[in-house]
């Protein structure tokens, strides 16, 4: 991430950033996807672990994003993420 972030544009936040945001903050990241998770008793939720050049960040993917986006959300060994900031997902 360290090579890859000056070439992205000044939006996408480094992890480290996550902590000084307030719940609900819209926020778009990215990172190297290092887990995939599609537990059977999770009701179509997909959970993806993302690393950048900080830490690792917990990623809650909803079902109906899952459906629309799924070649993308099983395979892409690296993605930006858009969603809401939670304290529950920072490391």
């Amino acid at each position: 991430m360290e090579f890859l972030r000056p070439q992205l544009h000044e939006g996408i936040v480094p992890s480290r950033t996550l902590e000084s945001l307030s719940d609900g903050t819209p926020v778009e990241m990215a990172g190297l996807v290092v887990c995939r998770q599609r537990p059977g008793t999770a009701k179509g939720f997909v959970f993806l672990v993302l690393e950048d050049e900080f830490r690792l960040v917990d990623v809650v993917v909803k079902p109906n994003l899952h459906e629309r986006h799924r070649s993308m959300v099983r395979a892409e060994p690296f993605v930006i993420v858009h969603g809401g900031c939670s304290a529950v997902s920072r490391r």
